[in-house]
């Protein structure tokens, strides 16, 4: 496991704090997560289970940590995650609203998913 790299980006006024962290042996995955006031604006994950033979896998990792760190940064500098209207980056493959990975439903109808009971959940302050 690679230490992460923590950095606070300014921009529009807006104070974001940019996390990336490698998950160790285990996940084989680095995630890059973008904050706004503490929430969650975006998460990029990059498997490199397909590396972890080859020699001088360490520095090939904190190379990679290092390019997803500032391509979420140069994205935010970009503008890709301002308010409105919301842009996403090119080549980027999007699942449908309340699909999963495979196309299957994360709730049925009327039903809230995951993501919309933790957004009430922290709106509320934590408070139920």
């Amino acid at each position: 496991m690679q230490p992460g790299f923590n950095e606070n980006v300014l921009h529009n006024g807006i104070v974001y704090h940019v996390q990336t962290e490698d998950g160790g042996s285990k996940t084989q995955v680095i995630t890059t997560t973008l904050f706004k006031d503490g929430a969650i604006v975006k998460t990029k994950r990059s498997n490199y289970s397909d590396i972890v033979n080859e020699e001088g896998l360490a520095g090939r990792v904190v190379e990679m940590m290092r390019e997803q760190h500032a391509g979420v940064i140069s994205e935010l500098q970009a503008g890709f995650y301002d308010a409105a209207p919301q842009k996403e980056p090119e080549n980027v493959q999007q699942t449908p609203p309340g699909e999963g990975r495979e196309g299957t439903p994360l709730a049925s109808d009327g039903e809230k998913g995951l993501d919309e009971i933790i957004l009430d959940y922290l709106s509320m302050g934590g408070k139920k």
